[in-house]
């Protein structure tokens, strides 16, 4: 039967063994420590401190180590992004690489929107990716639990029958509360044309606790019917939503 992990040879019965962050002073060969720090073993020898190989923390997989340490990286092989783990404003975290592409979802059904009316952009079901779930396809809002700045884009497809001299916009919005500064686009319709009007893409800070972020459209002018749906089929015309993971600063 083989030796537990971490139990010193018979050869060095005698010698240390400790569970630290930091290497003891004055070791002797055969020593051993479990770093807490990174979750690997050492043992001392003629070359010093060498940590075992088979002890090595897992650098890949489909879901996070259960116990981390400062700063470890790891490659979740199911969403196709490294990720660093470390503390942001005091909470542990793993979040991902700066420029990694979290969420990208479109339209699944069509929607009517009502004329002068913020409306939110629902039935947001189609996804092409969702890390970590944390676009709810349900109510359509992007909620990410990790703390950072996100780049945003999309925009709407809409139905333009609308009537000479109306508008359209397009625009993102943080919590229900207020507009993303610099997301709107305006967009005078051609009558009896259908137009993609995408949003000027704009960053935003999410404190990873609630913060939220929607994709909203506004009409001031109807279809006949009193209201212009937007689009949701496929091509040039899909309305739709992305973010993206910039840094974990505030």
């Amino acid at each position: 039967m083989g030796l537990p992990l971490g139990l010193p040879k018979s050869a060095f019965i005698n010698n240390k063994m400790y569970a630290d962050s930091t290497f003891p002073p004055n070791p002797t060969e055969g020593d051993r420590i479990w770093r807490t720090d990174v979750q690997t073993w050492y043992t001392y020898g003629s070359s010093g401190w060498v940590a075992d190989v088979s002890s090595a923390p897992v650098v890949s997989g489909t879901s996070f180590p259960a116990s981390p340490y400062t700063a470890q990286r790891f490659y979740r092989t199911d969403h196709g992004i490294w990720y660093t783990y470390g503390t942001i404003l005091g909470t542990p975290y793993w979040w991902p690489d700066a420029g990694s592409l979290v969420c990208s979802i479109y339209q699944g059904s069509n929607q009517n929107v009502p004329t002068n009316t913020a409306t939110a952009i629902a039935n947001m079901t189609g996804v092409d990716r969702n890390l970590n779930t944390w676009f709810n396809t349900g109510t359509s809002r992007f909620t990410p639990l990790v703390p950072g700045w996100y780049q945003f884009g999309g925009g709407i497809g809409w139905a333009l029958t609308g009537t000479l001299g109306s508008y359209r916009l397009a625009y993102m919005r943080k919590n229900n509360t207020a507009n993303i500064q610099g997301s709107l686009q305006e967009l005078s319709p051609v009558v009896g044309a259908n137009t993609y009007l995408g949003i000027r893409s704009v960053p935003a800070y999410l404190n990873g606790t609630g913060d939220y972020v929607e994709l909203y459209g506004h009409s001031n002018g109807n279809n006949g019917s009193g209201f212009s749906p937007t689009i949701s089929g496929s091509g040039s015309n899909t309305t739709n939503f992305w973010a993206t993971y910039l840094n974990p600063i505030p």
